[in-house]
């Protein structure tokens, strides 16, 4: 057997938009209850913010009532969108804006197909793996059956979400452009 040689993809980094969502959820209205298209698509959906850092810029956590009007500010046709689980937050933009980036990157699926059963492919453990903090504790169990104008309305839960969400998106680039040569 003789391993095929892969080229790395030639990313355009200034033009790289790494983004993470946090979403409503409560009790019976998860996705360890429901598929993703499901939970996305059902009337229940609401984005509360999104995490959003452009090449290696400044990450911005944008809230809920902005979303729309900001992701429709970047230029997609020339723009590529990072995630870490692009079935996820991809089918998020695709379906509630409307937004079809040029190149769709995934670290959920890079390290499932780098690592296979070695780790598993949660953010927090891949980015432990790849020497990194993992995600920020307790980021998102206060936001549980909490929506928007109510998470905004509390200021310290806010920040304390907010922190969660650019670290997740931190989180993803860094260990992106740690996987990208492997």
């Amino acid at each position: 057997f003789e391993r095929p040689v892969i080229v790395p993809e030639a990313i355009e980094w200034a033009r790289l938009v790494s983004l993470d969502f946090e979403t409503f959820y409560d009790a019976d209205y998860t996705l360890s209850k429901l598929s993703t298209s499901e939970y996305i698509r059902d009337p229940r959906f609401e984005a509360l913010m999104v995490g959003v850092k452009i090449g290696n810029g400044k990450t911005r956590v944008i809230p809920g009532n902005k979303l729309k009007a900001e992701l429709k500010k970047i230029p997609w046709e020339t723009h590529s969108l990072l995630c870490h689980h692009m079935l996820f937050d991809g089918f998020i933009m695709s379906h509630h804006y409307g937004i079809h980036p040029k190149r769709l990157y995934c670290t959920l699926s890079m390290a499932r197909g780098l690592h296979s059963n070695d780790i598993g492919a949660g953010l927090d453990e891949v980015s432990v793996f790849y020497g990194g903090h993992g995600k920020l504790e307790g980021g998102v169990e206060g936001m549980k059956g909490i929506h928007f104008k109510e998470l905004w309305a509390n200021k310290p839960l806010w920040e304390k979400s907010a922190r969660y969400c650019a670290n997740d998106v931190d989180e993803m680039l860094r260990v992106f452009k740690c996987m990208l040569p492997k």
